[in-house]
């Protein structure tokens, strides 16, 4: 991947044009033998079960965004009510186990979800408590805000700031920098804590390390799913080639870092994926594999708050 990735970062405007003419070649074969009807491209099973996959991928990595939510939550929390937790441990350790609550409650929503898509037809107590007609457009509302949260969050916004660098490979002096730092935090925690008992600004210091960890992490797979995510544009093969042309440049950014007009480009292939999801979820009718992307959705949502979870736990 890094060969073709130095390639590509060294030939950009040539890689690019290449996807579009190779893309718009494959466009027109498939309109030929369609019958020149461009509708048929987008009601075709590829189509839906392409449109599926991105779901998945979508969904399961939204539940990292929700748990990072709450992370920040719990770090604002901490700093807060660092002046009341301070000198009392039992205090301290009761208010963490207060904010592990919320932790069960969407753990239990997972759960719900995962039962649901199961068990297809099945009416649900929240069914039955506010009715179908309510729940259906509130579990909609949700999957649209995961998709388009999750595509501006991790995707759009990033790269219109400029911020959008996932980093896959560390020098030997930033992982030395990692180790320093880790030592110097050991270090600074162990005298809040036993001389001056700060528990809270321990406590939130920990959280926002650990926020700025699983968000790197994030930005990692957030380069690893992009074709996953992408492969919804399969009736735009001129658009996919320019994505498939992007994730290449994305896992090797350490060859080049992204241009402003890739990052535009990156900006354009969100909006167009997000805008296609949006009407084939909610317009075209149930998905053939919406019962994985309910599950995916339910996995990734207790997998991450489990995760904090322990986090809380062990903090």
């Amino acid at each position: 991947m890094g060969g073709i990735g130095k390639k590509i970062a060294d030939r950009l405007g040539t890689s690019y044009l290449l996807a579009v003419l190779i893309g718009s070649l494959i466009l027109l074969l498939m309109l030929f033998f369609n019958d020149w009807n461009p509708t048929i491209l987008s009601n075709s099973p590829l189509f839906l079960y392409a449109a599926g996959i991105s779901g998945i991928s979508m969904k399961f990595l939204s539940g990292t965004g929700i748990m990072l939510t709450y992370a920040s939550i719990c770090t604002i929390a901490f700093q807060m009510n660092s002046e009341w937790l301070k000198g009392n441990a039992d205090r301290a350790r009761r208010f963490k186990l207060l904010l592990i609550i919320p932790v069960f409650v969407i753990v239990g929503y997972g759960v719900y979800k995962i039962y649901n898509a199961l068990n297809p037809g099945t009416t649900s107590i929240l069914q039955t408590l506010f009715g179908t007609e309510l729940v259906t457009l509130l579990d909609n509302l949700v999957l649209l805000y995961g998709i388009w949260s999750l595509m501006l969050m991790i995707y759009a916004i990033p790269a219109i700031r400029g911020a959008y660098d996932p980093e896959y490979e560390k020098s030997t002096i930033d992982k030395i920098k990692d180790k320093f730092s880790g030592t110097k935090f050991s270090i600074w925690k162990g005298y809040q804590s036993t001389v001056w008992k700060e528990y809270g600004k321990v406590y939130a210091e920990e959280f926002a390390n650990y926020s700025e960890r699983i968000e790197q992490i994030r930005l990692q797979l957030s380069g690893i799913i992009l074709p996953f995510l992408c492969v919804i544009l399969i009736p735009l093969p001129p658009l996919l080639g320019i994505a498939i042309v992007l994730w290449i440049r994305v896992l090797t950014v350490h060859e080049k870092p992204l241009t402003k007009g890739e990052r535009t480009i990156l900006v354009l292939l969100v909006l167009s994926v997000i805008t296609i999801s949006t009407w084939l979820f909610v317009f075209a009718g149930v998905n053939p594999l919406i019962t994985l992307i309910d599950v995916a959705y339910g996995i990734g949502l207790i997998v991450n708050i489990i995760v904090l979870g322990s986090v809380l736990l062990r903090s």
